[in-house]
């Protein structure tokens, strides 16, 4: 009778247990949606590509792997070309803010308020960047975010 009632317990405890979830598949974010948002566009238009035509910047976009801790990237390649990367292991609704942040590093580097030198240092403002200072404390990020929180609407 005792193992009968141990059985019984253990089936029992068994179902009350909370079932794990499944774990969630992993879906490719579409880049497309990210680049038409219409406040990504709108500020390519209005904050970018703003004079003549020629010397509007070329941006390509690109989704790819990063560090946990990084969401995107700019690189300035040089001649009026910048590469955005976009962590594709974040969800679309964060990437598309993301972008919208990187795009006003590409206006930064536009005209030339943040630069790297030919001698390989970083500048912004002219001066040589300081990158222990916090992300949140760098100038350059801040008026990324404040440009962000003005201008993008999810």
């Amino acid at each position: 009778m005792n193992l009968y009632r141990l059985i019984l317990i253990l089936v029992i405890g068994i179902h009350l247990l909370p079932s794990t979830p499944k774990p969630t598949t992993w879906r490719e974010p579409n880049l497309n949606r990210i680049i038409q948002h219409p406040d990504n566009q709108r500020y390519i238009r209005d904050s970018i590509n703003r004079g003549h035509f020629m010397q509007h910047p070329q941006i390509d976009i690109i989704l790819q792997p990063l560090l946990p801790n990084i969401i995107g990237i700019t690189h300035n390649l040089g001649n009026n070309r910048y590469l955005i990367g976009l962590n594709m292991f974040h969800r679309q609704s964060i990437l598309q803010r993301t972008l919208h942040h990187e795009l006003v590093h590409v206006k930064q580097f536009h005209l030339n308020l943040l630069d790297k030198q030919t001698n390989g240092i970083d500048t912004w403002l002219g001066k040589p960047i300081d990158w222990s200072l916090p992300w949140a404390s760098r100038p350059w990020e801040q008026m990324a975010e404040e440009e962000t929180l003005q201008l993008y609407n999810p």
